[in-house]
């Protein structure tokens, strides 16, 4: 609803915007457009200034001024007008809400995106902390980092496999889950189906890595699985890295080396040595009686450039709660709240690098020699993860209110 007056033949309009708004296009004389104006509801426009009108000036022109009209019928719909005028006034401030929320919403989940963090206990006994993020540390990568903090280090209770290394001294422990892709991620997570359909969109390159540093030594011992795309099936098959790296500094710590890890165009990872998996021998995979949630595994890996050079790569796992207690199946389909269940437990994988006995790994001697890998591993090191379901928790918690923000908007 709007008027348009002029004082004199010669005077330019004056427009007055009593409901809704007023797109203006003003041109020259020549038919030259020389300037836009958006005049908003409670607000006059003339000689190129907007001004807002006084009550007396929007009552006058809301009034119904058909002939024939009382004064009285002229007010009539004052009062009907004004409640529609908030309505859209209450609409508009909900789709600013939206958008602002929308845009947190994005923003978090591109820079940070999600991040949780938990103390417990581990199976060893040892006091943990846990700290997990999921990043997008370029437009084309989303990873999920796992760092894990102990104040000395325990092994009692490992079931299968001997631990030798340090036990004293602060020791991290980090997992680095990683996922590369040839065209930029969206931004939003609801874009990512149809980013997917797209067939020019594909998985390029994927990393596992895990890696240990007791008390700031400068060896960094590293397992990583790294594959990258094979152009001609589109393909994906990882193979097994390893090796100890020196430590980093600055961004990063001591891991610093660990998170640069890149493979490269020939799938050679720098300071790491590149195995396969021996297919000629059975692997060793064992699960808990009982419903117990522990299981131990063990795989031969061949050296690349020297397959006669073999390792077993073993590991343990473990579901506990945050008390260190292994868990049962039956603490998970007995819950009323898996939730809590959830919030209450934590996985638990060591892995070991360890010789070849007879065809089989040796439950106490570690690979520690150069010649298999390298920088070797005289520390005797092995790499124990505790792994926390906080960040999938947060993530699903997340979407639900930034959708939930946004459909209160339009209601």
């Amino acid at each position: 609803v709007f008027t348009v007056d002029r004082l004199t033949e010669e005077s330019q309009p004056i427009i007055q915007v009593l409901f809704g708004e007023v797109n203006l296009n003003l041109y020259s004389d020549a038919n030259v457009l020389q300037s836009e104006e958006s005049v908003t509801q409670g607000s006059s426009y003339a000689n190129g200034q907007t001004e807002a009108l006084s009550q007396e000036e929007e009552k006058d022109g809301l009034e119904e001024w058909d002939p024939g009209f009382t004064p009285q019928e002229r007010v009539a719909k004052l009062d009907e007008n004004k409640e529609e005028r908030q309505e859209i006034s209450d609409f508009a401030q909900n789709v600013h809400e939206t958008i602002r929320d929308e845009s947190e919403f994005r923003q978090q989940l591109k820079e940070e995106d999600f991040a949780a963090g938990r103390t417990l206990t581990d199976i060893h006994g040892n006091l943990v902390r846990v700290d997990q993020r999921l990043e997008r540390p370029d437009s084309k990568t989303i990873q999920v980092v796992n760092v894990v903090k102990r104040e000395g280090y325990s092994s009692s209770g490992l079931r299968r496999y001997a631990y030798a290394g340090p036990t004293t001294g602060i020791r991290r422990d980090v997992l680095i889950a990683k996922a590369e892709f040839n065209n930029a991620l969206p931004e939003q997570v609801s874009e990512f189906p149809s980013y997917f359909e797209g067939k020019e969109n594909k998985l390029d390159k994927t990393a596992l890595i895990l890696a240990s540093n007791t008390g700031g030594a400068d060896a960094v011992f590293t397992i990583g699985f790294f594959g990258k795309r094979d152009a001609a099936t589109d393909d994906i098959k990882p193979d097994l890295y390893v090796g100890t790296l020196s430590k980093g500094s600055g961004f990063g710590g001591e891991f610093r080396n660990v998170y640069d890890l890149r493979i490269d165009d020939n799938k050679n990872v720098a300071g790491l040595s590149r195995f396969a998996e021996d297919t000629t021998i059975a692997s060793v995979d064992v699960d808990g009686t009982g419903g117990d949630l522990y299981g131990y595994t063990a795989k031969r890996f061949l050296l690349k450039s020297d397959n006669t050079k073999k390792i077993w790569l073993a590991g343990e796992g473990f579901v506990i709660n945050n008390s260190g207690k292994l868990r049962n199946v039956s603490d998970f389909t007995n819950s009323t709240n898996i939730e809590d269940a959830l919030n209450n437990s934590a996985g638990q994988l060591a892995f070991f690098v360890k010789q070849d006995t007879a065809n089989s790994p040796d439950l106490h001697a570690d690979v520690t020699s150069a010649a298999y890998f390298a920088g070797g591993n005289t520390a005797r090191n092995n790499i124990d993860i505790v792994l926390i379901t906080d960040v999938v928790i947060s993530m699903v918690k997340s979407f639900a209110s930034g959708l939930g923000n946004i459909s209160d908007g339009f209601e």
